[in-house]
C-alpha cells in the first residue's frame, strides 16, 4: 500500500512538475518575445533617424500618403514608410501632419512610436516635436525632443525614389515568396507598376524591371516584363534569355508563363512551344514562384484575350487544362474562358465574366500594357503592330 501511495505521489509531482515546466517556458518566452520587440523601437540608433524622417513625411504632401494613394500597396509593413523606418518592418504606420505612430507585433502585444508635434519655435521657422515609446504593458517613456525646420519634407520625387529603393530591397530578399491570395494584390512588381502608373512616372519602370529581372530570378513578373521590353525593341536575344530562364527555373509554371509572354508579344510559334515545354516538364515548381500559379495562368488568358489574342488565349487555356495547375475553384472558370475565346464573333459576349481575385490574378497589377510600352520606349523606335 506504502509503495501505491509513494508511485502515486511521485506521479503527481512528475505531472506538477511538467506542467510547471510548461508554463514557465511559455512565460519566460514570451516575455522574451516582448523584450525582443521593445528593444527596436528603444534603440537610439533606430529612433533618432527615423523621428526626423516622420516628420519630415508628416510635413510632406498628404496626397503622397493617404489610404487613396496607398491603397494598391500592401497596408502592413507598408513599403511607403520613411526608408528608416521602412527597414524596421512596423506592422503599421500613420501619418499625419501633427502627429505619426508606427506599431510593431501583434495578436495579444503591440508596442511603438507615438510622434507629437508641439508649439513654433521663437522663430516661427520651426516645430518642436517629441517622440514617445508606448507599449501595452507600461505607462508611455519619453525618447526625445526635436526642433525641425517647417520647410523639411519630402518631395514627391524623393519620395518615389525611396520606395523604389525599399520594394528592390524586398525584392532582393524573397519577401514575396510563399504570400497568399488574399495578399497578392501587394505583391511588390505589380504594386511597382501601379504605383509608377499613379505618380505618372512609368519612365522610371524600364530600368527598374531590367535590374530585378537580371539580379533575381525568382522575380517572374520582372522576367516578364523585361523580356516584353526587350521584344518591343527588336532584341534578338529576348526569346533565348525567356526560354533559358524558365529551363533553370524548372516546373511547369515557368514554362507556361513565359508561353503567355510569347503570345502577348504575338509570338505564337514560341508561346505553342513552350506550352508544350510546360506539358513535358516532370520536375516541380520551385516553391518560390507563388502559391497561386492557376490563378495568376487565369489572369493571363483574360490579358491574352483583351489584347485581341484569340486563338492564343484558347490554346493557353487548354495548356492550363491539361497542365498540373487546375484549382477546383479555377478549372470551371478557365473553361469558360477557352470557350469564350474560341467561339465565333458573333456568340462572344459584349463583356468578359467578373472573375473574383480567388479565381483571377493580374500578374502586373492591372497595368496597362500600351501605357507602359509608350512610356519605356522612344516614340523613333519602331514598335510591331499590338491589336
Amino acid at each position: 500500500m506504502k509503495t501505491i501511495v509513494i508511485t502515486i505521489v511521485a506521479i503527481a509531482s512528475a505531472i506538477i512538475l511538467a506542467i510547471a515546466g510548461i508554463v514557465a517556458y511559455f512565460f519566460f518566452g514570451f516575455q522574451y518575445a516582448i523584450h525582443k520587440l521593445n528593444a527596436v523601437p528603444l534603440s537610439s540608433d533606430n529612433y533618432r533617424p527615423s523621428a526626423v524622417e516622420l516628420i519630415k513625411i508628416c510635413q510632406s504632401d498628404p496626397r503622397l500618403f493617404s489610404d487613396e494613394a496607398t491603397k494598391y500597396l500592401d497596408p502592413f509593413d507598408p513599403v511607403w514608410a520613411p526608408p528608416s523606418v521602412a527597414k524596421l518592418h512596423p506592422e503599421v504606420i500613420e501619418i499625419a501632419p501633427d502627429q505619426a505612430s508606427v506599431t510593431w507585433g501583434g495578436g495579444f502585444y503591440h508596442c511603438g512610436w507615438k510622434l507629437v508635434r508641439g508649439s513654433s519655435t521663437a522663430n516661427g521657422l520651426s516645430h518642436t516635436w517629441t517622440l514617445w515609446f508606448y507599449s501595452e504593458d507600461h505607462s508611455d517613456e519619453f525618447l526625445e525632443k526635436i526642433d525641425v525646420a517647417n520647410d523639411q519634407r519630402f518631395s514627391e520625387d524623393q519620395f518615389i525614389h525611396y520606395v523604389l529603393a525599399e520594394v528592390d530591397r524586398r525584392l532582393a530578399s524573397h519577401l514575396d515568396d510563399g504570400l497568399s491570395t488574399s495578399e497578392a494584390d501587394w505583391y511588390l512588381a505589380a504594386g511597382r507598376c501601379t504605383f509608377l502608373e499613379q505618380h505618372h512616372r512609368l519612365d522610371l519602370l524600364p530600368q527598374q524591371v531590367r535590374v530585378a529581372a537580371t539580379s533575381y530570378p525568382h522575380d517572374w513578373r520582372d522576367i516578364l516584363l523585361c523580356y516584353l521590353l526587350d521584344h518591343e525593341v527588336h532584341n534578338a536575344a529576348a526569346s533565348d534569355k525567356l526560354r533559358q530562364w524558365a529551363d533553370q527555373t524548372g516546373g511547369q509554371a515557368a514554362w507556361m508563363y513565359a508561353a503567355y509572354a510569347f503570345y502577348q508579344s504575338g509570338d505564337s510559334v514560341a508561346g505553342d512551344n513552350a506550352i508544350k515545354k510546360a506539358l513535358a516538364t516532370t520536375s516541380a515548381d520551385p516553391d518560390w514562384i507563388d502559391n497561386d500559379i492557376p490563378i495568376y495562368e487565369l489572369g493571363m488568358a483574360v490579358r491574352l484575350y483583351q489584347t485581341g489574342y484569340l486563338s492564343e488565349c484558347g490554346r493557353f487555356c487548354d495548356g492550363i487544362l491539361t497542365s498540373a495547375h487546375r484549382y477546383f475553384t479555377t478549372k470551371s472558370a478557365v473553361q469558360s474562358m477557352r470557350n469564350i475565346a474560341t467561339s465565333s464573333a458573333a456568340s462572344r459576349p459584349a463583356n468578359l465574366p467578373t472573375f473574383d481575385k480567388y479565381t483571377s490574378l493580374d500578374a502586373f497589377g492591372d497595368m496597362n500594357l500600351q501605357d507602359f510600352y509608350a512610356a519605356a520606349i522612344p516614340p523613333t523606335t519602331t514598335r510591331p503592330a499590338h491589336p
